[in-house]
């Protein structure tokens, strides 16, 4: 680390991601911090059961340097740095990292949940075990890889909003950053900040539907902190074809509530835009969330039902043939005329 010989000046913040450092550089690193300095180690554990699963399922991982949890947090402790915070990772070459505060079960819970929507069958089963491991206190030693934050001098203030994990998809920029404990408020950063205009538009439409989240503020033109919902996500992809469809009738009865509630003068309403199982939360037989509104807009009351129909066969819960058929039942518990629907 040949740049800590010329570094006159204390820093605020250091970081070691994806290289091991000896004894003497680690102090080096150390002793540049200043008064409130902090230093951040991302790791990975090479004794993680998830990075085997990882293995059998083909799936790549990423890899950095490897330690084990408890080394890294030592390691910390004896350059009298105090743990400040401590990350489970899940982070791959595929997808942006979904992150877990282990010192909040409920929403590390929580944010495990909701990232095996759109996931395998083998690591959503393990997902959910290292939920339910969490809220019991264990499996903190089973993540694949760990951030780890360590600071000195006084500890931080524990406000409200402090952030316990983020969530990431494949087809996601960033993820969404998670706050609280039990969670309370997701940051959601849109592409642009059009797809930002979009859901605010939604939610603030929408905001005496208790199943459509409260828009808490904008952050900046592309990021929305949103109230959080608590709920299961659906994943369609691995319902049997009953369950899909009696899914999709409580969720045209959802969309023809929206309606009631958008509808104009010309006919046109509150068109979601992405209005598939994947983006509804349940409890029970419950829908408890509808969410992602980046595409919403105003439009044809005909549309999500079509797309909810098409993602349907998308998902292999109904035949293609049988698409049309399916649109028109839930056409018909969206009150919209099977004419609607044809054109």
């Amino acid at each position: 680390m040949p740049w800590l010989d010329d570094h006159e000046s204390s820093i605020d913040l250091a970081i070691i991601d994806g290289v091991d450092i000896d004894d003497d550089d680690w102090r080096r690193v150390v002793s540049t911090l200043g008064p409130a300095g902090r230093l951040v180690v991302v790791h990975d554990n090479p004794r993680s059961p998830l990075r085997a699963i990882d293995r059998l399922t083909g799936s790549q991982t990423a890899e950095g340097f490897q330690a084990r949890p408890a080394a890294v947090r030592d390691r910390m402790e004896r350059a009298e740095l105090r743990v400040e915070h401590q990350f489970g990772l899940l982070r791959s070459s595929i997808a942006p990292v979904t992150a877990v505060d282990l010192d909040a079960p409920r929403a590390a819970a929580a944010i495990l949940d909701a990232a095996t929507t759109r996931v395998g069958s083998v690591r959503r089963s393990a997902l959910r075990v290292l939920a339910r491991a969490l809220g019991r206190h264990r499996g903190r030693d089973w993540f694949p890889a760990y951030l780890v934050m360590g600071r000195k001098g006084p500890a931080a203030p524990d406000a409200r909003d402090r952030i316990t994990g983020r969530i990431g998809y494949a087809d996601a920029v960033d993820g969404e950053v998670v706050r609280g404990e039990p969670p309370c408020a997701i940051d959601k950063r849109h592409e642009t900040p059009e797809s930002a205009d979009a859901e605010a538009m939604a939610l603030q439409a929408l905001v005496d539907l208790a199943v459509v989240p409260q828009l808490v503020r904008r952050l900046d033109p592309v990021t929305l902190r949103q109230q959080w919902i608590d709920g299961d996500s659906l994943n369609p992809h691995a319902l049997r074809r009953r369950s899909a469809i009696r899914w999709a009738e409580r969720a045209a009865t959802l969309l023809a509530d929206i309606h009631r509630r958008t509808v104009d003068t010309d006919g046109s309403v509150l068109v979601h835009g992405d209005f598939w199982l994947g983006n509804i939360l349940v409890k029970g037989d419950k829908i408890v969330a509808l969410v992602d509104w980046s595409t919403a807009h105003r439009g044809a009351a005909s549309t999500d039902i079509d797309h909810l129909a098409e993602t349907l066969a998308d998902a292999g819960c109904i035949r293609a043939d049988q698409i049309s058929i399916i649109r028109d039942r839930l056409a018909s518990i969206c009150d919209i005329s099977v004419a609607s629907t044809s054109d």
